[in-house]
């Protein structure tokens, strides 16, 4: 089956050498950044250009930076999704040097300047998975137990243990899986150093995908319910904030120890708070991990940590209703589970404590992911409505993989607080897609894709502390994520074109030469297909 709309023009491989010459000459550092960066050969023969591109002056500086004339490029798409507003079918998509100039019908744009035909597929705003779990990317499928939750939680212990993988090629696999699924951004949780993230990245090159930069907010966790575990816990977080798990060069950059004072506090800020890596930029928070798993003065010392250093915390809240039991009584699955692992003493649950108290302690941090919270009530949404620094991390499969209740989050919602989608790790979740998360949601609600795309972008972006600079509206950086099928289904509502699309790669794309090469891209994987698969 052909595209939606036949691309427009033919093959123009005049042009495509010409652009060929025209890029080398203008920046021969640009191009070697181009090559070492393994973006496809975007220099190459432009199926699907109705006009020459034209001199073109590429970037010579960093990322965005673009020195001379750059002409106009559209891009046409079965469907274009507006960061609001209603889908376009036969989209097009305007951008002249790094922002994006027009979001409009094809027909209306056709003839400004040489277009790109994705074909078969739909430009969306960037994708941005606010919670999930690199370390389990080795699970082929999720970890299934009949019983407790408790059940569950041993056993992604006993895996973690077992594992014979090495750290940084399970966070690499993760890594590609993110990219792969056209991720923009992500918050992950971190039960290992920093320096394994680095190599992570190196790890994770993958020559068939494009360069686009990913930003990953590496969520330190933080367990301790014994006083040798909090003090611990707290030198691993001042640690990880000031960039020592990284490497900082022997600086003194802890922002509580003795001594420390507002200037120290901007240096962190300024200086380690973001790790840049080949790929991705890696931006330092923490994670206290639950409060069945964290005693009130490791608490306390996270959230006034990520005050001072101006970090976000996350922390899985509310995911598991025993620990209203545990909480204030001390007792419980939760207790007992912890007693056999042997890291809590009499000191741990002696106070007790409930979870409005956890969020009135919490509501003192810059900013605040709450995981999961699949047991909120009432009484702590309406505590947490009006706080902006509250976000809501809503994992739909994840949910469904354990069989809570109804999740809160549409109440949420219609109180104002934002809410975000997450996938989980591979231990509940058969994959780190949140194109998948959509597709769950539309099968299982009656809500449409554009009432649930702000859960997969602009609400991901409020909830890790990031610019939502993308969004695909005129003004807007040209960041997206763009989803192409070999053979979508024959119907004119994408929500319906959603569900049933198989065999489709995905790309976040975040300046021109990112939609280029996603198009070059697309090109060869179609043809490939087809070349392999018999009519």
């Amino acid at each position: 089956m052909e595209s939606a709309h036949a691309p427009v023009g033919g093959e123009c491989d005049t042009h495509g050498a010409d652009w060929t010459i025209c890029y080398a000459a203008a920046s021969p550092a640009a191009d070697r950044r181009f090559r070492t960066q393994s973006r496809p050969a975007a220099r190459a023969s432009w199926a699907g250009v109705t006009s020459p591109p034209g001199p073109v002056q590429f970037p010579t500086g960093r990322r965005g930076d673009w020195s001379g004339t750059v002409d106009e490029w559209l891009f046409r798409f079965r469907w274009v999704v507006p960061d609001r507003g209603d889908p376009i079918p036969d989209g097009g998509v305007l951008l002249c040097r790094d922002q994006i100039v027009a979001v409009e019908p094809f027909r209306r744009l056709a003839g400004k300047c040489g277009v790109l035909d994705f074909g078969d597929a739909v430009a969306l705003p960037p994708l941005v998975n606010a919670h999930t779990h690199w370390e389990f990317s080795d699970l082929g499928t999720p970890i299934v137990v009949d019983r407790q939750p408790t059940d569950w939680l041993h056993a992604v212990i006993r895996h973690r243990r077992n594992t014979h993988c090495p750290r940084h090629e399970l966070l690499a696999r993760g890594i590609r899986e993110t990219l792969a699924a056209g991720t923009s951004a992500v918050g992950e949780i971190a039960t290992c150093e920093l320096s394994h993230y680095a190599a992570a990245a190196a790890a994770a090159h993958m020559p068939h995908t494009i360069a686009a930069k990913l930003q990953c907010l590496v969520f330190r966790e933080l367990i301790g319910l014994r006083d040798d575990s909090v003090k611990a816990a707290i030198r691993t977080a001042q640690r990880h904030v000031s960039g020592g798990e990284h490497g900082n060069g022997g600086r003194s950059t802890d922002p509580t120890s003795a001594g420390s004072a507002e200037t120290t506090t901007r240096s962190v800020r300024a200086e380690a708070t973001t790790v840049k890596s080949p790929g991705i930029d890696f931006m330092l928070a923490l994670s206290p991990h639950a409060p069945y798993s964290v005693r009130d003065d490791l608490l306390a010392a996270c959230v006034d940590l990520a005050r001072r250093a101006g970090v976000p915390l996350a922390m899985h809240f509310a995911e598991f209703s025993a620990e209203r039991e545990l909480l204030a009584r001390g007792t419980g699955p939760l207790r007992e589970f912890l007693e056999r692992l042997g890291v809590c003493d009499a000191t741990s649950f002696a106070t007790p404590r409930t979870h409005l108290e956890l969020l009135e302690q919490l509501a003192d941090a810059p900013r605040v992911l709450l995981i999961h919270g699949n047991h909120l009530t009432e009484v702590e949404l309406q505590f947490i409505r009006g706080r902006e620094q509250f976000s809501l991390v809503y994992c739909p499969r994840t949910h469904a993989h354990f069989g809570h209740p109804t999740h809160p989050w549409p109440r949420a919602a219609a109180l104002g607080v934002n809410v975000a989608l997450g996938t989980d790790s591979r231990a509940s979740n058969p994959d780190l897609s949140l194109l998948n998360e959509l597709r769950f949601l539309l099968g299982s609600s009656r809500l449409p894709l554009t009432a649930l795309l702000p859960l997969a972008s602009r609400n991901g972006c409020r909830a890790l502390g990031l610019p939502c600079t993308g969004g695909l509206c005129p003004g807007a950086a040209p960041q997206a994520t763009i989803l192409a099928v070999r053979q979508g289904p024959k119907t004119e509502r994408l929500d319906r074109w959603l569900l049933q699309s198989r065999s489709e790669r995905c790309w976040a794309v975040n300046d021109p030469i990112d939609w280029i090469a996603a198009h070059e891209t697309a090109q060869k994987w179609r043809t490939t297909n087809r070349s392999k698969t018999p009519e």
